[in-house]
């Protein structure tokens, strides 16, 4: 989860495809910006001493830079879907749940 800390996503994402072994997984997790829990991150990092550097991605954003560096997705997984602290259902596919997970195949 350390994609949002990142200056060039896609040139590391290049760099994981560039040591990954033939046909290697690459796992992406994240905080989808995209989703209604990641717009109150994204509106709370200025005030947070951990986030207010980061550079939250969409699950779009993060899918389109492993394609371009030469991955394709096999899998995409997500959770959280609110601040209360229980349990919260592991779904597939993004867009929905705040801590996102991409499966991806190196080509």
């Amino acid at each position: 989860t350390v994609d949002c800390f990142l200056d060039d996503v896609l040139r590391a994402f290049r760099e994981v495809r560039r040591i990954l072994a033939d046909d290697g997984y690459f796992i992406v997790a994240f905080i989808d910006r995209e989703t209604a829990l990641g717009q109150i991150y994204n509106q709370r990092k200025a005030s947070d001493e951990f986030y207010k550097h980061a550079n939250f991605h969409s699950s779009g954003d993060i899918i389109n830079y492993l394609e371009e560096a030469g991955f394709d997705i096999v899998d995409k997984r997500q959770t959280i879907y609110s601040f209360q602290n229980k349990i919260q259902e592991v779904k597939n596919g993004n867009g929905e749940g705040v801590f996102a997970v991409v499966k991806a195949q190196k080509r």
